[in-house]
């Protein structure tokens, strides 16, 4: 089996929240994420393809991934209030991780995982099961 990766980074800002509980409680398991009106990161999008077979040698052509990513996910994403496009969702990474799966695998079917990082330090992923 091949498995091949592609990063992709884009600029977005979100806000914590959970509309079902109380400011104190949003502040007690959410921290400073939920704290200011939005706060922005800079994500790291790892699109993670799997497959049996090459096809011209490849498993898909990198230029394909980037041009899906970016049409399905990235166009929408980058620059954006993450809120705003995931209406009644708590945006964290590992939500984020799930929509961006959803929607790019339909076009890819060799997607087997997208990794998510928040900062250098975390990531969330969302797989097949």
């Amino acid at each position: 089996m091949y498995k091949i990766c592609k990063r992709f980074t884009f600029d977005s800002s979100h806000k914590l929240w959970d509309k079902d509980l109380s400011e104190d409680e949003n502040m007690r398991i959410f921290g400073k994420c939920a704290n200011a009106p939005s706060h922005g990161h800079t994500y790291t999008c790892e699109v993670r393809l799997k497959g049996d077979t090459l096809n011209h040698g490849m498993v898909v052509n990198f230029t394909e991934i980037k041009e899906i990513v970016k049409r399905v996910v990235l166009d929408e994403f980058d620059h954006h209030f993450i809120n705003e496009l995931m209406p009644g969702q708590i945006t964290t990474a590992e939500n984020v991780a799930k929509l961006f799966y959803e929607r790019i695998k339909a076009r890819l079917p060799q997607l087997y995982a997208i990794r998510i990082w928040e900062t250098p330090n975390n990531w969330a992923e969302y797989r097949e099961s």
